[in-house]
């Protein structure tokens, strides 16, 4: 799950939990995962999105597990740069290898 500080559903925040594979739940007012995604492509996710919204100069606050693989990413990769006119294609994070196997799936 994620939450932005605002409702903007068309902003930058909200354009890159889209491109991650988040939905906004409109009842909650919440950011979700599909449920049928695999746990380590949720962590994956999310820590890809965490990673790219900091570098863009967003605070992101991330449960333990999603901050370590944030931080592993960001180690094997610089930040996008901030630059006027990107687009999201431009700035997002290059695509990351899943977890090995060993890693435990949850639904």
């Amino acid at each position: 799950m994620a939450a932005t500080s605002d409702d903007d559903s068309t902003g930058l925040p909200a354009t890159v939990l889209r491109h991650f594979g988040f939905a906004l739940d409109p009842d909650k007012g919440i950011w979700r995962l599909p449920a049928r995604m695999l746990w380590v492509d949720q962590v994956l996710a999310a820590a890809q999105a965490s990673t790219l919204l900091t570098g863009l100069g967003h605070t992101v606050v991330a449960d333990e597990e999603t901050r370590t693989t944030a931080l592993a990413l960001a180690a094997q990769h610089a930040p996008p740069a901030r630059s006027p006119g990107a687009t999201l294609a431009q700035m997002s994070a290059p695509h990351t290898p899943v977890p090995p196997a060993s890693a435990p799936l949850r639904r």
